[in-house]
């Protein structure tokens, strides 16, 4: 169950706000000039699966179901029930976010810190189903150099229910790319078993950002809830820690208007982008023969399919390249037997702007035998003693 706010806590006074979390470098390839910025507010975009369908709660499960890849334990494709958006691409723009699942006004269910402006999420309906979808939220937000911090609430259920909502958040060149850069996700913070009044005012997550550079940063922040609440706010405070603190909607008043849902000169931030990979990076233990594989997702430009290559250690290796609605599989399966265990894989491709894209990552392999082990005895106690039999 979740609500989401963000919060942006200005730099000045960061020693006296309490439990602020580790900072976390941007990485300067992201900046955009301190100008770009136009149109403030955020994109979003919903994808819901029918209730009763049995998916995960988890990052990955949000991932395939925005990506339009999620399958059931049947392995059958998950369909989305959502409402499209009224915007090109199905999204639907806002200037503030202030969302909330519950929007029932015979029974004022309002939450958060901002229950008289609550809106219903993008791509639901009133009084119709709340639970199992995903949504982004994509702006590009603007930074002075130095420490930033925001902070996201999601709300929470009992811990006996396992169905705490989840976020993440991440920003890079291009923040719906599977390769940007998490800066901070969700970590619980309330009582296991919460009373009404704290489940309505859900979970606080800080984290502080430091900005290299003043400039437009593009950030994702990927939501998914499975059952009961959910809600999402972003807002600035400003002064915390002292007596003059207070919040304001992010965009709420003129001098918190710094998010922004276009950026000038900025081709790259809205063109495709790899939308998953596997192996996962850094992960080890992967059987040799499991394929290596991607999903490329057109942006505002569309992907080359034929532009697509695929490297391992160094070699270019040919995949299997299918197109499927906006998507672009890339599969590629080595041999079962191969014997380095440190594998570096790179994906590139080419939009139909002419920009060319690459993502390398690393994964580690369990590495085959030459024909497994080899039985030399068993015991069996077939002489009477520990000695074992051929």
């Amino acid at each position: 169950m979740s609500k989401h706010r963000f919060l942006i806590i200005t730099a000045t006074s960061l020693a006296a706000s309490p439990a602020l979390f580790a900072q976390t470098a941007l990485p300067p390839s992201a900046a955009l000039p301190p100008t770009a910025g136009s149109q403030p507010g955020f994109i979003l975009r919903t994808v819901q699966a029918a209730d009763g369908t049995v998916i995960d709660n988890t990052y990955l499960r949000a991932v395939r179901q925005l990506s339009e890849t999620l399958r059931d334990p049947e392995g059958l494709p998950v369909p989305d029930v959502s409402v499209a958006g009224t915007e090109a691409g199905g999204v639907t723009y806002l200037e503030k976010l202030d969302l909330n699942a519950e929007m029932n006004p015979d029974q004022m269910v309002f939450t958060g810190y901002f229950q008289d402006s609550d809106v219903l999420f993008p791509g639901l309906t009133e009084f119709g189903q709340t639970t199992l979808f995903s949504t982004e939220v994509v702006t590009y937000l603007k930074l002075p150099a130095g420490l930033t911090t925001l902070g996201v609430t999601s709300a929470v259920a009992r811990t006996d229910a396992l169905d705490d909502d989840g976020w993440k958040l991440f920003v890079g060149e291009n923040p719906r790319s599977f390769f940007s850069t998490q800066v901070a996700e969700t970590t619980r913070n309330v009582p296991g078993f919460p009373n009404d009044g704290q489940m309505n005012m859900g979970n606080q997550t800080e984290f502080t950002l430091n900005a290299p550079v003043a400039g437009v940063y593009p950030l994702r922040l990927l939501y998914w809830q499975q059952g009961g609440k959910s809600m999402l706010e972003c807002y600035i405070v400003r002064d915390p820690g002292t007596f003059s603190e207070e919040r304001v909607l992010l965009n709420g008043t003129a001098e918190t208007t710094i998010a922004y849902r276009t950026a000038a000169s900025a081709p790259r931030s809205v063109g495709p982008y790899a939308a998953e990979v596997s192996p996962l990076p850094d992960s080890s233990g992967v059987a040799p023969a499991d394929p290596i594989r991607a999903v490329i997702r057109d942006g505002a430009a569309t992907v080359v399919d034929a532009s697509v290559k695929l490297t391992l250690n160094g070699a270019v290796v040919t995949p299997v390249v299918t197109r499927e609605g906006k998507n672009v599989i890339v599969s590629f399966s080595p041999s079962a037997t191969r014997t380095i265990v440190q594998n570096v894989a790179s994906l590139e491709f080419k939009d139909s702007n002419g920009e060319t894209y690459t993502n390398q990552w690393n994964f580690s392999i369990t590495a085959s035998t030459d024909g497994g082990a080899v039985v030399t005895g068993q015991w069996d106690f077939d002489q009477g003693d520990l000695r074992a039999t051929v």
